[in-house]
């Protein structure tokens, strides 16, 4: 496929019927509260990932590689990359999942209509729109928890990520709650991948290295949902990285820690780096003021 092949048709829904909300059911905002359970962080899980993604001139996404390849999602990918994925291009959604993670199951097993009606090639592939359309969902689960912290409108978040027409309005707090009510059933879809599990581990003898057993194993929409839950139980804010060329989300800077622990207050850039691009950039302005 050629640089900027779009291949992908937005889909949208009007608010009234998507995942089973009934409008004349809903009566406030303020009467919506979340919990989470567990109330706890979820350990990451191991994503399955393939070696090379390609996507035949149809639409059809092809993962080769070694099926069993196996990893934990960068941290944050949810905030830092995620959200900077052009859904409607097709060459960003294969970028992306070859560099995170591929999806298996179609979107109806979650409950996300795709739109599609067209016969699979064979069981395990999916078209491009369908992987769009899980991406689209993740961003929009997790612009609606920005939005949320920011006291902003949330039913923004689902229009931000085509799925909502912004053409179909409806009064302020239906928008909001029947938002609320996508991102409750669309985050326990995306959740449903995690099952109970024990974990087990050894250390080698010789080496002293840990290995672990048990860890669960996801696709890659489980995995970004396991992310925006992690947010919502820990309920830090979300910044705007102060680098003028970055403006990444984030909670976490990177870059900086010891031992994992790394820093959630007191902080304007996203990593270590961004911090000294940002302050490089400053002495320069600062230089051609004193030079004038």
């Amino acid at each position: 496929m050629g640089s900027g092949t779009a291949l992908i048709v937005v889909v949208r829904f009007m608010r009234s019927t998507y995942y089973g909300v009934q409008v004349g059911q809903l009566h406030s905002a303020a009467q919506f509260r979340i919990t989470a359970w567990p109330d706890a962080p979820l350990p990451p899980p191991l994503v399955q990932r393939a070696r090379k993604v390609s996507v035949d001139p149809k639409g059809w996404l092809r993962p080769y590689g070694d099926p069993s390849t196996w990893a934990p999602l960068p941290e944050e990918l949810v905030l830092r990359q995620l959200l900077s994925v052009r859904c409607d291009n097709a060459d960003d959604v294969v970028a992306f999942t070859t560099e995170h993670g591929i999806i298996t199951q179609p979107p109806e097993d979650l409950g996300l209509p795709c739109g599609l009606d067209i016969k699979r090639p064979r069981e395990g592939i999916l078209h491009v729109n369908e992987i769009a359309l899980y991406l689209r969902h993740a961003q929009a689960m997790t612009l609606h928890w920005i939005a949320a912290l920011d006291r902003e409108p949330v039913m923004s978040a689902w229009e931000a990520a085509g799925i909502a027409d912004p053409a179909v309005r409806m009064r302020d707090e239906v928008e909001d709650d029947t938002a609320w009510v996508w991102f409750t059933g669309v985050l326990n879809a995306g959740l449903g991948g995690l099952q109970p599990y024990v974990r087990s581990w050894t250390t080698l003898p010789l080496s002293g290295e840990r290995l672990e057993y048990g860890a669960p194993r996801v696709g890659l929409f489980t995995g970004l949902a396991a992310q925006v839950f992690n947010l919502v139980v820990e309920g830090l804010p979300v910044r705007v990285c102060a680098n003028e060329t970055c403006q990444s989300r984030f909670v976490r800077q990177s870059g900086r820690s010891r031992k994992n622990q790394q820093r959630t207050t007191g902080v304007m850039f996203c990593s270590a780096a961004c911090a000294k691009a940002q302050a490089q950039r400053e002495y320069r302005r600062r230089h051609r003021r004193e030079r004038r």
